[in-house]
């Protein structure tokens, strides 16, 4: 839409236009000229909006006190002619007395419309420019309330975040710790199985030690024994040969 359309534009149309645009705020109390400013900046194309003069008739001022000055002096004309009997100046006088009476009276009610036209442009102007603080207060509001709530959603998002790195590095502390205990437990097992080991080792070589000896003892009680029974037998032989 071209901006020499946003003109011709409705007040409706133009607040409907307005809500498309997230950066326009108050739109419901705005003016046609603010509305059609407002849109043109939010596409990024301002305009200037030339407002046209309204016309104004020039009113003749009409000075009451020189009015009834004349109308005085009609008067004292007028009982001048009625005494000279011209009927005809008398009612051209009397004429004009009340014609200058009507603009007297119409200049008078003109005066106070005007006055009244006037406080009432006045109140209608101090209503509109309390209208529009309200609104720019309320944007003022709505945009600090949209900026402490994204704060606010950061701020969570952040402590949020935080809590789940601190639950991820004590869950990955746990999982090392339970390693740890699983390598401990291994090295444990480990060092007792080449404990067991070792003792069997030295139990074998022990009874392996026990055996031999066992072995030698008998060895050596059955050669001391063969020694004495060969004596025993060479004894018995000799005491035999020296009976006979």
């Amino acid at each position: 839409m071209e901006e020499k359309d946003l003109t011709k534009m409705t007040v409706t149309k133009l607040k409907e236009e307005a809500k498309k645009y997230t950066s326009i705020h108050g739109a419901s109390a705005m003016k046609k000229e603010e509305l059609v400013r407002a849109i043109a900046d939010a596409r990024g194309e301002p305009i200037e909006i030339k407002k046209k003069k309204p016309r104004k008739k020039k009113k003749k001022v009409i000075n009451i006190a020189d009015v009834k000055k004349q109308i005085k002096d009609l008067r004292a004309k007028k009982e001048e002619a009625k005494k000279a009997k011209d009927e005809k100046t008398v009612d051209r006088l009397r004429k004009k007395i009340k014609k200058l009476k009507r603009n007297t009276r119409k200049s008078a009610k003109e005066k106070a419309e005007e006055t009244a036209a006037e406080k009432k442009a006045a109140a209608k102007d101090k209503a509109d420019a309390e209208k529009k603080a309200t609104a720019e207060k309320k944007a003022t509001a709505e945009k600090k309330a949209a900026a402490e709530k994204k704060a606010t959603a950061e701020k969570k998002a952040a402590a949020e975040e935080k809590d789940a790195a601190e639950d991820k590095a004590t869950a990955e502390k746990k999982a090392t710790a339970k390693d740890k205990a699983t390598e401990d437990k291994a090295a444990a097992e480990k060092k007792a199985a080449a404990k067991d080991k070792a003792a069997a080792e030295d139990k074998a070589a022990a009874e392996d030690k026990a055996a031999t000896e066992k072995k030698a003892t008998a060895e050596g009680k059955a050669e001391t024994e063969d020694k004495k029974a060969t004596e025993d037998k060479a004894a018995a032989e000799k005491k035999k040969e020296e009976k006979a």
